[in-house]
């Protein structure tokens, strides 16, 4: 994703995810960071941020 994600950055794309996909791998990642040591994974996700938008997934119904 990273690459994908700076690879279509740098051509002009308004790269958008949502939040709850950012929560979500957030939270696998800080779960494999504590079983491992290893915080590589939240370090990339951080950078990814920088570059993606994330928009609020809300229940318009309500």
């Amino acid at each position: 994703m990273r690459t994908g994600a700076l690879g279509l950055a740098a051509k002009g794309v308004f790269v958008v995810s949502s939040s709850l996909c950012d929560y979500e791998v957030r939270r696998n990642l800080v779960l494999e960071s504590i079983r491992t040591g290893n915080h590589d994974g939240l370090n990339n996700l951080d950078e990814i941020t920088a570059i993606v938008s994330f928009l609020s997934v809300t229940d318009e119904s309500s």
